[in-house]
């Protein structure tokens, strides 16, 4: 290995003397003045001369990791080296690449992230310069796909991270002692009423399905604990279903894992859920949560009325919210604060919750609270939310309003008359349809009276600019 040139030898006098770390982690060259003349600032190639602005050849370069440039400098420079250790359990790693910003001496771009300078026994590692006691940000990923990240307050030179684990530690971990997958990243889908899907290539392996309705699943190295039931699963030979593939296209090459019959499944979506695999010898594998949106809309397809119904003497509520485990409507008088009128319990028919209310209702504001299991939190929660399908709402959206849009007292004048006066179409791409903003449609139009310039009330006004285009 050819020896870094010293600072003397290269008759400069240094201004600034620092490491660069080439894309591919390949230290490479030095940032310095010779007189008033910067030398070009770029990471050099393993083996390539440095130049001075006159392009001669100052000497070459040759470092294959940053301790290796370290040592040969003979002083300790600006940065200093931090490692970052990363394991994948399914072992593949093509591709992965770390992006980091902070304080390092160089920032990567999204597009073209650091590669892992080696691998070890562990798996890739990655040689990055930073600031002694700086701080460092980092993402691990493959294009748009994200790993591990974090915020790293250097004090250690090394650091471990685990695919899909968010800690990031100081000491290296035991592998074996770690849970192996992650109850929260839910990664196999449930597709059908028959079928799950999930990217899990191993030969011999055993699936089985874990459900909890008060959300005591756990994984720890021994697998998935907690459960109210475990289902046995059976794997499909060949692809998933043609249906299945074109309406979820990215999971095309998943294996298709089907349940057995007679199972609750309107029961099961309202609860926790996971699923696991074990080897031929009963050693975890992998764990997972699970998406529901296929079965959801195999079991729950609903095409009736939702929101409020006003009739002659009630008001009828409908929520569509099948993985709710229980949900009441809260009436209020005010459109904020004040006190709660009453609390009314709904009453679910295939994953539909619906009430019928008073009359006296209407003019007033609610809420719902919906008893749910939160896949962000891993946890059953009690939520407070507006009707998704209300047709008012108070003030920056703090409450649904009752509010029947067929009440005379709602009605401008001449309203229910429009929909004669509205011209006759073809087809809807005859139709010409503006989104712009109230203010901006007439607050610079002079053609407007000053004092309506931005208002609803300049839309009333028959001669303006803001009409001639």
């Amino acid at each position: 290995m050819a020896a870094v040139p010293s600072w003397s030898s290269l008759a400069l006098v240094p201004q600034e003397k620092r490491l660069f770390q080439a894309s591919r982690g390949v230290l490479a060259g030095f940032l310095y003045k010779r007189n008033k003349t910067t030398v070009f600032k770029k990471a050099w190639d393993r083996g390539s001369s440095v130049t001075d602005s006159r392009n001669r050849k100052l000497g070459v370069i040759c470092c294959t990791s940053m301790q290796d440039a370290t040592s040969q400098l003979g002083e300790s420079p600006e940065f200093t080296v931090l490692r970052i250790h990363y394991n994948r359990k399914d072992r593949r790693y093509e591709n992965w690449g770390l992006h980091a910003w902070g304080d390092v001496s160089v920032h990567t771009f999204w597009e073209k992230p650091l590669y892992a300078t080696g691998s070890d026994g562990f798996g890739l590692y990655w040689d990055v310069q930073v600031k002694p006691k700086g701080l460092l940000n980092f993402i691990i990923h493959k294009g748009e796909i994200k790993d591990c990240s974090g915020l790293i307050s250097i004090g250690h030179a090394d650091f471990w991270v685990i695919s899909e684990c968010s800690t990031i530690f100081t000491e290296k971990p035991d592998l074996d002692s770690m849970p192996k997958g992650n109850l929260s990243f839910s990664r196999a889908y449930w597709v059908s009423q028959k079928l799950l899907a999930w990217n899990m290539e191993i030969e011999h392996a055993q699936f089985s399905m874990f459900a909890s309705k008060n959300a005591n699943l756990n994984l720890s190295a021994g697998g998935v604990k907690g459960e109210d039931l475990v289902i046995q699963l059976e794997e499909e030979q060949g692809r998933l279903p043609i249906k299945v593939i074109e309406k979820f296209p990215h999971i095309a090459h998943y294996k298709a894992l089907k349940l057995p019959d007679g199972l609750d499944k309107k029961y099961l979506v309202k609860s926790q859920l996971a699923i696991a695999c074990i080897d031929a010898d009963g050693i975890p594998v992998d764990a997972t949560g699970i998406q529901l949106p296929g079965v959801l809309d195999d079991l729950f397809s609903y095409d009736g009325p939702l929101g409020p119904i006003f009739t002659q003497n009630s008001v009828m509520l409908h929520l569509w919210a099948p993985t709710a485990q229980s949900v009441c409507v809260l009436v209020y008088l005010s459109p904020s604060g004040g006190s709660l009128l009453e609390s009314v319990q709904m009453k679910e028919d295939n994953g539909v919750w619906s009430v019928c209310g008073p009359k006296s209702w209407e003019g007033k504001y609610y809420l719902y609270e919906v008893t749910v299991f939160h896949a962000s939190t891993q946890h059953v929660e009690t939520c407070l939310v507006n009707d998704p399908y209300s047709r008012g709402l108070s003030a920056n959206g703090e409450r649904s309003l009752f509010v029947d849009l067929d009440n005379g007292s709602l009605k401008p004048e001449g309203w229910d008359s429009l929909a004669g006066e509205k011209p006759q179409f073809e087809a809807f791409t005859d139709i010409t349809i503006y989104e712009l903003h109230i203010r901006d449609f007439s607050v610079g139009d002079k053609s407007v009276d000053p004092n309506l310039r931005g208002t609803y009330l300049a839309f009333t006004l028959p001669m303006m600019k803001g009409w001639l285009h």
